[in-house]
């Protein structure tokens, strides 16, 4: 009789999936490789700005979607940039980014199509199933008020890459 072990071996960027009879540890199947979203040195260094906590959330979201993170912690002269860009509404050190480590993070899906709001929606959808695992509770830009109608505000008000620990987790630092 032949007992078949599955395994699943994370490589790099790889997922290498493959059976082996665990008597001999002889492959029964040829590996497949399905390829596995990861953030560029880029996004790994704008994530580490951040709290802990969305470290863990984004890592663990990028191996379901991919994305990229785009700003974590904002420094005075890079929000008062965004505010003159119009990318933000506040200026230092009103913005949930300027706080050391930052307690709110753009991301966005990979690759970008801004006019794609579906895929934010999708993002916000897989990062807000990784939250509740973790019991991490986010609110998305683009639902400030948290209550599922998106993108019912206008302008600068609808902040789709925009991710940010909910008022009551800052409590909890």
């Amino acid at each position: 009789m032949v007992r078949v072990d599955s395994a699943v071996a994370y490589c790099h960027s790889y997922l290498i999936c493959y059976s082996m009879d665990v008597n001999t540890n002889v492959p029964l199947v040829e590996k497949e490789e399905i390829s596995v979203p990861s953030f560029s040195k880029q996004s790994l260094d704008n994530l580490s700005t951040c709290d802990i906590r969305l470290q863990k959330l984004f890592l663990s979201v990028v191996k379901e979607m991919d994305c990229t993170i785009l700003c974590g912690y904002r420094n005075e002269e890079d929000q008062e940039r965004a505010f003159q860009k119009g990318l933000s509404k506040v200026h230092f050190p009103h913005s949930k980014h300027n706080t050391f480590p930052s307690v709110a993070v753009d991301v966005v899906p990979y690759p970008i199509d801004w006019n794609d709001r579906q895929r934010f929606v999708d993002l916000y959808h897989a990062a807000r199933r990784h939250a509740i695992v973790m019991r991490i509770r986010i609110r998305w830009g683009a639902d400030w008020d948290m209550d599922g109608n998106y993108w019912e505000r206008e302008g600068w008000e609808v902040d789709g890459p925009h991710f940010e620990l909910a008022p009551d987790m800052l409590k909890l630092n």
